[in-house]
């Protein structure tokens, strides 16, 4: 079973190639989902599209801005 959405692996992807230049493709999905789940469940982090929004949000919280 996939537990990650088509939108979030999108924005996943997209986000790692902006931040490193990796490129994965579009079979890659359930890799990136088993890879990260143990992460997730470690900081409590509800799915894969809050994981990408957590760098920007550090980078603009309070007294960063």
């Amino acid at each position: 079973m996939n537990d990650i959405t088509l939108e979030d692996y999108e924005r996943f992807r997209l986000f790692l190639e902006q931040s490193s230049g990796i490129s994965l493709g579009d079979n890659k999905r359930y890799l990136v989902s088993s890879r990260l789940r143990r992460l997730l469940d470690e900081y409590a982090i509800p799915g894969i599209g809050q994981l990408v929004d957590r760098p920007a949000q550090q980078r603009t919280g309070p007294g960063l801005a």
